[in-house]
């Protein structure tokens, strides 16, 4: 009797479909306890990089050692991204004033906290990619948002139309966080590769 064929193109993009979907649900689960998103999101790059990218070993043994290695490195970080956050919906939802029209506020405010989360990459990829400690990462990533600024505009608009399409879609959390983060990465990688030494 013949066997099947593992290596096959099929089979291949169906591995792929379902790692996609796996790593986007690891990602989301282990962000609901608030202090853990920023060691998620870091597993969720390294993930991305070497794994989805680099067909490099188990995405989710990768995904979940990346995370356990990082996650003391990453909860102060995560707390000041949760604040921002929080401050940012907040007064998003007092632009709102209990009614349901889009106001100039409630724009500036939804830009405001996409640019935040923008820092918060650039603050988690680093720390994915590089070994420093919290302080200096999240000043990293200030910097590196600034001194990058087309990257950080582009990694910025993938994350408001993620989070915009998640909003009205939200069975697509199942791809876009690992979708995202690719599309994040290629850009990404090309500033690291001038920081590696």
């Amino acid at each position: 009797m013949p066997k099947i064929n593992s290596d096959s193109f099929i089979f291949r993009i169906g591995n792929k479909v379902f790692d996609v979907i796996a790593v986007s649900l690891l990602w989301f689960v282990c962000c609901i306890p608030v202090i853990t998103a920023g060691a998620s999101t870091t597993a969720l790059y390294d993930t991305v990089f070497r794994n989805i990218r680099q067909n490099r070993g188990y995405c989710y043994k990768g995904f979940l050692k990346c995370f356990k290695d990082n996650f003391k490195n990453t909860v102060q970080a995560s707390i000041i991204f949760a604040i921002l956050t929080v401050v940012s919906m907040w007064d998003i939802s007092l632009a709102l004033g209990g009614g349901s029209v889009i106001s100039g506020y409630q724009i500036t405010f939804f830009i405001l906290w996409i640019l935040a989360m923008t820092w918060a990459i650039w603050t988690f990829t680093l720390t994915a990619r590089f070994e420093n400690n919290w302080k200096n990462t999240l000043k990293n990533g200030l910097l590196m948002f600034f001194a990058h600024l087309p990257v950080t505009l582009g990694m910025a608009v993938i994350f408001a139309l993620s989070a915009m399409l998640v909003w009205d879609i939200p069975v697509l959390i199942v791809v876009l966080p690992v979708g995202g983060m690719l599309l994040d990465s290629f850009m990404l990688e090309k500033v690291f590769k001038r920081y590696i030494k």
